[in-house]
């Protein structure tokens, strides 16, 4: 497998994972949480 094809499937498996937890967890929105899916939303676009 190429380095971008292995890119490509861990850039999916993050955003699926995201989609996952905000379809199936259920939680009260707070600023750890808001400032945990930023970061994450900001490191996935500098891949």
């Amino acid at each position: 497998m190429s380095r971008a094809e292995y890119r490509e499937q861990v850039l999916t498996f993050a955003r699926q994972a995201k989609e996952f937890y905000f379809t199936a967890i259920k939680t009260e929105t707070d600023e750890y949480v808001e400032e945990f899916w930023k970061e994450y939303d900001d490191l996935l676009n500098t891949v």
